[in-house]
């Protein structure tokens, strides 16, 4: 069974050098025309989802490898997003909130624009109805004319979205406004909108995944937020399929998700390092994990 050695902050703090992308990606090809649930296409976007974490450089390279020969990184103040095509699907790949700055990308700048976008916890009309987190929404805003200007060479193509805690919140977002996203698969997301918003979300083929305690489930904590679409939940003993979304933690679970177990932060901080997304549907396709 693959896993990932996580003893230290640093080890767990994205962007992760040491870390394998995609192995043994040949014998578990993107699985384009599934309209459900597919374990194969987790594993992709979840690896796709931890890559955007590295500079952009790399993740050039790791994309080209598995197949995608035409990238775009779109970079504004506050959002990093990478626009790839194999010549059948498109993956709109969001970064998550950075913990350290990478180097070129604007510093401890970038950092700073991350957090604030984080805690901007205002709601906001959303054009369709609803309202909206109006940190996330602003920074979807910003970048949008150069995200439907990567995207028009490929609007024949299947276009899927992804992303990790922040990175999953605006590939939310991005995917109920684009209209035509052929799946978005969301790892660690927090939630976006408020319950007007949950009632018109309608992107096909969304799924939110979320991994044993993980705290970024769990926010903003305000009352007027909910949670969008369909959830697949990761526990110990595997995976849960039942379409169940518990919103708050009751006092069992607030206790389990502030124990250490050994591990160098709260269970609920450590529980949300993307990569333990990504080695889990790794060892699930490999038939390692039931």
């Amino acid at each position: 069974m693959r896993c990932v050695k996580l003893d230290n902050w640093s080890e767990m703090a994205p962007p992760y050098d040491d870390y394998e992308f995609f192995m043994n990606f040949e014998e578990y090809p993107f699985e384009d025309f599934e309209s459900g649930f597919s374990q194969v296409n987790a594993w992709w976007l979840a690896e796709a989802s931890v890559l955007a974490y590295s500079d952009a450089q790399k993740v050039e390279e790791v994309l080209k490898k598995v197949g995608f020969d035409k990238f775009e990184h779109i970079e504004t103040k506050t959002v990093d997003c990478f626009v790839v095509c194999n010549g059948s699907i498109a993956l709109v790949v969001f970064r998550g909130s950075e913990l350290r700055p990478q180097p070129g990308e604007g510093g401890f700048k970038k950092v700073i624009a991350d957090w604030s976008t984080n805690l901007n916890f205002k709601l906001v009309e959303w054009e369709t109805g609803g309202r909206v987190h109006s940190g996330f929404k602003r920074a979807l805003d910003e970048m949008w004319p150069k995200l439907i200007h990567a995207l028009t060479p490929y609007k024949n193509n299947y276009i899927w979205f992804t992303g990790h805690s922040l990175g999953a919140a605006l590939a939310t977002l991005a995917a109920q406004r684009i209209g035509c996203a052929s799946g978005c698969y969301c790892f660690g997301s927090p939630r976006v909108g408020d319950e007007d918003f949950r009632n018109i979300f309608n992107v096909k083929n969304y799924c939110r995944i979320v991994h044993n305690t993980d705290v970024v489930h769990y926010l903003p904590f305000f009352d007027d937020y909910h949670h969008v679409g369909h959830v697949q939940h990761i526990t110990k003993g595997g995976m849960d399929h039942e379409d169940s979304d518990q919103e708050k933690l009751d006092a069992k679970g607030i206790k389990a998700a502030l124990s250490f177990n050994d591990n160098p932060v709260p269970q609920c901080i450590y529980d949300h390092v993307p990569t333990h997304y990504s080695t889990f549907f790794w060892n699930v396709i490999n038939n390692q994990l039931i």
